[in-house]
């Protein structure tokens, strides 16, 4: 092993049902401030929401942007998306 190398944590994979009321609600507040289908899956990063649900919190991963860029020097977000988020972010509050 390099030893200049950082090491990283390994996160372990986490995960909520589908059927858990926040992901519904979640699913709810997309469709009502976007009018599209939310799509409820996975997620390829590790990412807070992990840590959360392993200590029994539930959580979901919905925000602007694509992962693709996420940390990367030039990342940006359209500001239409962080609109729509800011959208999303509102019908949720609304439906909890």
């Amino acid at each position: 092993r390099d030893t200049w190398r950082p090491r990283s944590r390994k996160e372990k994979a986490a995960a909520i049902s589908a059927d858990h009321e926040l992901t519904q609600k979640t699913a709810q507040a997309v469709k009502r401030a976007t009018g599209s289908e939310a799509v409820i899956g996975g997620f390829p990063a590790a990412a807070i929401a992990q840590t959360l649900i392993q200590k029994n919190i539930p959580a979901v991963i919905c925000g602007p942007g694509s992962i693709a860029q996420a940390h990367t020097a030039d990342e940006w977000v359209e500001t239409g998306q962080l609109v729509q988020a800011a959208r999303i972010y509102t019908a949720l509050m609304a439906e909890m």
